[in-house]
């Protein structure tokens, strides 16, 4: 049923607006990915009018405080939009296209895809044992994890340590995670660890003899021109970040600007698990580059095959998940329309990116949604909700 009523004319009327404020927003906004009318990619405006009021409807009922949403198709954006605030106690201040988000568990992505370039370079093979790397990761049982278990996240590390707790320097939080017992045994279980991610930084920085923070930005950002990504954001660049949490655990302060996760933040802000920030114009360069099979602009990060491999289940079927290297493979974050073989990714502070190759798209939402607080949970449904008019309105599959 098309869209009708008074409620619909008014949504109709708003997603209209922002589409037209959007033509008028510099062309720095979105790097070199273009702005086009959704039908020129064929989408249909109308239908997005429900994926934008579920983003709407997430912000009246206080699920996250300010949005940034980006959707993608053919290597040009047809939707972007701002909502709300990013920040809203001490001070209210909207949140903007530009708006600067701790991306939380996104940065895996990176981690990963930083990992696989050492893999084409040969530096590192997927069945390398961490303890060739680190000697000391053998303890309590643990000499059989490969980096491949690391990526899939079925290396029995547990969850989570809370190494924040204890840890002065990147070398307290690689011996503590060296003496976590682990929950189960090598490929026998799917258990999403921080800590697993936290070593592959902690490889990556081993092999390449530099820090995690410094490899992804001369390796990945700075060649896709992600010039808004970046680990510990400078003071100047601050009013333009989304502000998360009121910690009242660990630093007493709201945290706006600086990582809000509590381990990367205690080994300097830059991890294997977290610390990144970036905006959704720069989130969609790095997503076209996984829809150009690991290219964009003439500048190649991944080779094809690498691209396939990472996006491709990686999991036994007995443990019941599907789990590329780095991403979710079909999960309920697509919703009910997007093809299988889609994937993304999360990030705890309410952040997630999806990517369909079947439709060449790909989808970004940014919240804040743990400011002032993480009590509200209710992100992933709304996730879940916007993928399915989002999908709903590529009415034209092939050109």
């Amino acid at each position: 049923m098309e869209v009708s009523g008074s409620l619909n004319a008014t949504l109709k009327m708003k997603l209209l607006a922002a589409l037209l404020t959007l033509f008028l927003i510099t062309p720095t906004v979105f790097g070199s990915l273009p702005m086009v009318s959704p039908e020129e990619v064929g989408v249909s405006s109308e239908r997005l009018i429900y994926a934008n009021s579920i983003i709407e409807e997430g912000l009246a009922k206080k699920s996250y405080p300010g949005a940034v949403v980006m959707a993608g198709r053919h290597g040009k954006i047809f939707f972007a939009n701002s909502y709300g605030h990013k920040i809203i106690t001490p001070e209210q201040l909207p949140t903007e296209i530009d708006t600067i988000y701790d991306l939380a568990s996104l940065t895996k992505i990176f981690t990963a895809t930083a990992i696989m370039i050492l893999v084409e370079r040969g530096q590192i093979l997927l069945d390398d044992k961490v303890i060739s790397f680190y000697p000391r990761f053998a303890r309590n049982g643990k000499a059989d994890v490969t980096i491949e278990h690391l990526l899939t996240h079925t290396s029995g590390l547990p969850a989570w340590l809370p190494l924040w707790q204890t840890v002065k320097s990147k070398d307290d939080a690689i011996d503590e995670i060296c003496r976590a017992n682990p929950e189960a045994k090598a490929g026998e279980a799917y258990v999403y660890s921080d800590l697993g991610y936290m070593m592959l930084g902690f490889i990556i920085e081993k092999v390449t003899n530099t820090t995690i923070d410094d490899f992804i930005t001369q390796e990945i950002l700075v060649p896709l021109k992600m010039n808004d990504s970046m680990y510990n954001p400078p003071e100047e660049l601050k009013q333009r970040c989304a502000a998360t949490e009121i910690d009242n655990a660990y630093r007493h302060r709201l945290i706006w600007g600086e990582a809000h996760d509590e381990n990367a933040f205690a080994i300097g802000g830059a991890s294997g698990h977290a610390g990144l920030f970036s905006t959704a114009s720069d989130l969609a360069r790095f997503c076209q580059m996984f829809l150009n099979y690991g290219e964009l602009d003439g500048v190649r990060i991944l080779s094809p095959l690498t691209v396939m491999l990472m996006s491709q289940n990686h999991v036994p079927s007995k443990l019941g998940v599907k789990r590329g290297y780095g991403w979710y493979i079909s999960t309920s974050l697509r919703g009910d329309i997007f093809p299988v073989g889609s994937f993304g990714h999360t990030g705890f502070t309410g952040t997630s990116i999806w990517i369909d190759p079947t439709t060449d798209s790909f989808s970004i939402i940014l919240t804040n949604r743990v400011h002032p607080n993480r009590n509200n949970t209710t992100i992933n449904m709304y996730r879940s909700k916007f993928h399915n008019p989002l999908a709903a309105a590529i009415v034209e599959l092939f050109d």
